[in-house]
């Protein structure tokens, strides 16, 4: 009964409440590259100079949305404040994209909360930073492709082409929900090849509508490219040795779910299983989730494009056939959200390096 009424009211109520969790436990979140922002969003109110940080400007549209807080809180807050529409914005996409998949208010409940509880995404997405906003343009990219699926309807493609567009100037994970797209049009039989083709050059046509005019509005103004950016970022990425880059690796993954890898693989067998989901949307999302690997820079912030994929499955690794088992999966669940809240917080995770040390 708790899962058939007001189910999208109680999911608001426990975002809330977790909202307010992370801001009494973890504070004002910043990070490294939140100095970056603060210029750049000082530099558009005309009260400082860029520096170092003009490649901010590439993606202007993040900061604008803490421009409009900006004139009675300071740049950091005003980050903040904007991520929170943009988190209960993610929170909503994945409960809807997961019944979409699966067809059960139950599971796709779960798979917001495993979302809205994730350690990356309280870390980051609720701190004085933009991730939080290419995530929720990335779930909406794949909202609109699973609604497309259903509907057939062109608008939906050329919508999804532009939006995608639209978060590129937020954050640029936001383009990740074009590999969805295509992927889902690539795995599933009833679309033709023509179109597939149509389709693709479609969206390619929608997403370059914004991305080529902003581009050359910023080149004409600050003479920066991403193609600089990205150079940039892969001169002054750190190169690992084999034992370094698979600590880091496995802390990192470690991260992206702690102990919910549980649910995650235990999800992953049911989901192999079932006859009765379209897998192709599933599939789907391989693409999009190792899409970090094209960064020089392989942090947990960057993996958990990986997030939502991984949400989806842990849900489904929730369910369990007697009450018995199903009881103590829900109270395995509220412990991995504690330990979610509290281990990261006061437990260096490079331990994991003396695990590993012992190993090899």
């Amino acid at each position: 009964m708790f899962f058939e009424t007001n189910i999208l009211k109680k999911i608001f109520i426990l975002a809330a409440l977790n909202l307010i969790a992370v801001l009494l436990i973890f504070g004002l979140q910043t990070d490294m590259d939140t100095p970056t922002y603060v210029a750049a969003i000082n530099y558009l109110n005309n009260h400082g100079e860029l520096g170092t940080s003009l490649f901010r400007l590439l993606k202007p549209f993040g900061l604008f949305a803490a421009l409009i807080f900006t004139s009675f809180l300071t740049p950091e807050v005003s980050l903040l404040v904007s991520n929170i529409f943009f988190y209960f914005g993610a929170v909503y996409l994945i409960y809807f994209i997961t019944f979409k998949i699966y067809q059960d208010k139950k599971t796709a409940f779960f798979a917001s909360l495993f979302f809205m509880t994730a350690y990356p995404l309280m870390r980051w997405g609720l701190a004085a930073l933009t991730d939080m906003s290419g995530w929720c343009f990335y779930l909406l990219g794949i909202y609109l492709s699973l609604y497309f699926y259903e509907n057939r309807k062109n608008k939906l493609v050329w919508l999804n082409g532009f939006l995608a567009g639209v978060g590129m100037f937020f954050k640029e994970t936001a383009a990740v929900g074009a590999l969805y797209f295509g992927s889902v049009l690539l795995f599933d039989k009833s679309f033709s090849w023509s179109e597939k083709i149509k389709g693709v050059l479609k969206y390619t046509i929608a997403f370059l509508s914004i991305i080529v005019p902003i581009s050359l509005i910023i080149l004409y103004k600050y003479d920066y490219t991403f193609i600089q950016w990205f150079s940039y970022a892969e001169k002054i990425q750190i190169h690992y040795t084999f034992k370094q880059s698979l600590i880091y690796s496995v802390e990192n993954l470690f991260a992206l779910m702690f102990l919910g890898w549980f649910f995650v693989f235990r999800g992953l067998i049911k989901v192999m299983q079932d006859k009765n989901i379209n897998k192709n949307f599933l599939w789907a999302f391989m693409l999009p989730s190792l899409s970090f690997l094209i960064w020089p820079f392989r942090v947990v912030r960057l993996m958990f494009i990986a997030g939502p994929a991984l949400c989806l499955l842990a849900a489904r690794g929730l369910e369990f056939d007697t009450k018995k088992k199903q009881y103590f999966a829900y109270s395995f669940l509220i412990f991995v959200i504690f330990f979610n809240y509290f281990f990261p917080r006061f437990v260096d995770l490079s331990m994991l390096q003396d695990l590993i040390d012992l190993i090899f």
